[in-house]
């Protein structure tokens, strides 16, 4: 369960990371918008937001992810739909820390619901066959 949740959360990392760094650049967030996009403009800013979503993902959602795995590990009939609830609910919580973030963090958390989720259903008919 670890090591699919590990995996989950670096599948997640990379693609929120690219498709944030695609569609919001950084001279947004600051107001200062620059129609110039190179490639090192790119690269800077996949940096900058991977420092962000990596700490997030890592540090806040792969943790919490693994505590509701534990926690609804019992319950087999509700269990897609409260563990879909809690990470969305999760995902709410950076709202009282960093309000802009809110809308990023939320679609985060359901990637990441989804992602593994897809790993889950994998792992479990490779088990089967």
């Amino acid at each position: 369960m670890v090591k699919r949740k590990f995996v989950a959360s670096l599948l997640t990392f990379f693609i929120s990371t690219l498709i944030i760094t695609l569609f919001v650049p950084i001279d947004i967030i600051f107001s200062e918008y620059n129609e110039r996009r190179d490639f090192f403009h790119f690269f800077d800013e996949f940096l900058i937001y991977s420092i962000y979503t990596g700490a997030g993902i890592f540090l806040y959602g792969l943790p919490l992810s693994i505590i509701i795995e534990k926690i609804l590990k019992k319950s087999k009939e509700a269990r897609f739909f409260f563990t879909f609830a809690f990470h969305l609910l999760l995902g709410i919580i950076p709202f009282f820390l960093l309000w802009f973030f809110t809308l990023f963090s939320i679609l985060i958390s359901v990637l990441f619901f989804i992602i593994d989720e897809i790993l889950r259903s994998i792992n479990s008919r490779g088990i089967k066959k």
